[in-house]
């Protein structure tokens, strides 16, 4: 029995292995407000829609 209402919550380390990006890098882009996190007793969750919207607001910026 799967409950697809149920959201998809991703750790840290699984963000880093799936984005390429250092733990120190996700902690800052969490920090600067560019990727929303919660806690979940000790540690933080960040839900897997939450990543797929910061990746497009990555793929849509501009380089300098």
């Amino acid at each position: 029995m799967s409950d697809t209402g149920t959201p998809q919550l991703l750790r840290i380390t699984d963000i880093c292995s799936t984005l390429k990006m250092s733990r120190s890098a996700i902690y800052r882009e969490i920090k600067a407000g560019k990727i929303k996190a919660f806690k979940i007793g000790k540690s933080l969750r960040i839900n897997a829609e939450e990543v797929s919207r910061y990746v497009a607001t990555l793929e849509n910026a501009e380089v300098d």
